[in-house]
C-alpha cells in the first residue's frame, strides 16, 4: 500500500478512536471512545469474518470480538486496532473450528457406544434413534449459542424471554439463534 493509499484509506476510516495522548506527554486523562471504533472497523471486521468462517456466523464472531477487545484493553494501544480486531476474529474461528472437530469426535464416539443389539427392539425404535444421531450430527455443526437456544427451547422447554435470561442475550438475539437453527436443519434434512 502506498503512502498516499494509506492516508485516504485512514481518512474512508474517520479519526482515530483510541485516546490521544498529549504533544507534550503529559498524563491527561484520556478515554477510550468504544463507539467510534466500533462505527470505524465492525463492517471491516464483519467482511473479513464472512471471507474466513461462515457466512452466518460473522456476526457473533465480531460481536465476541469487540467483546474481547474492549475487555481485553490492550486495543487502546495497539499501532493497528483493525489488525489486532482481524486477529482477535481469526483466533476466535479457529478455536470455533477446533471446537467442532472436538464435538465431532465426540459424537461419533457416542454412536459407537450405541448399539442395536437388544432384539425387542422393533424397527421404528431403531430408525429412530438413527435419525436422533443424525440430528445430533447436525447440532454440532451449530454455532455454540445456537445450539444453548436450541437444547433450552426445544428440549427444555423455555420460553423467549427466560432463554434471553441464561443467555445473557436480548429476546431478538434469541429469535435470531432460533431461526437460524431451523433454516440449518430445514436445508440439512429437506
Amino acid at each position: 500500500m502506498t503512502r498516499s493509499t494509506s492516508k485516504k484509506r485512514r481518512a474512508q476510516l474517520g479519526p482515530d478512536p483510541r485516546p490521544q495522548s498529549s504533544a507534550r506527554g503529559t498524563a491527561e486523562a484520556t478515554s477510550f471512545d468504544f463507539d467510534a471504533f466500533y462505527r470505524a472497523y465492525v463492517k471491516s471486521a464483519k467482511a473479513f469474518a464472512r471471507k474466513r468462517g461462515r457466512a452466518f456466523d460473522a456476526e457473533d464472531f465480531v460481536q465476541e470480538a469487540f467483546l474481547r477487545a474492549l475487555e481485553d484493553g490492550a486495543i487502546t494501544t495497539a499501532t493497528s486496532p483493525q489488525t489486532y480486531l482481524h486477529r482477535i476474529v481469526a483466533n476466535l474461528i479457529i478455536d470455533d473450528h477446533r471446537k467442532a472437530r472436538v464435538r465431532s469426535r465426540y459424537l461419533d464416539d457416542e454412536a459407537d457406544h450405541l448399539s442395536v443389539e437388544d432384539p425387542s427392539e422393533t424397527e421404528a425404535s431403531v430408525q429412530n434413534r438413527l435419525e436422533l444421531r443424525q440430528l445430533c450430527g447436525y447440532l454440532s455443526l451449530l454455532p455454540p449459542p445456537c445450539r444453548k437456544a436450541f437444547s433450552l427451547y426445544y428440549i427444555d422447554g423455555l420460553n423467549h424471554g427466560e432463554i434471553s435470561m441464561r443467555l445473557g442475550v436480548t429476546i431478538r438475539t434469541v429469535d435470531r439463534y432460533l431461526n437460524k437453527v431451523r433454516v440449518f436443519l430445514i436445508q440439512k434434512v429437506g
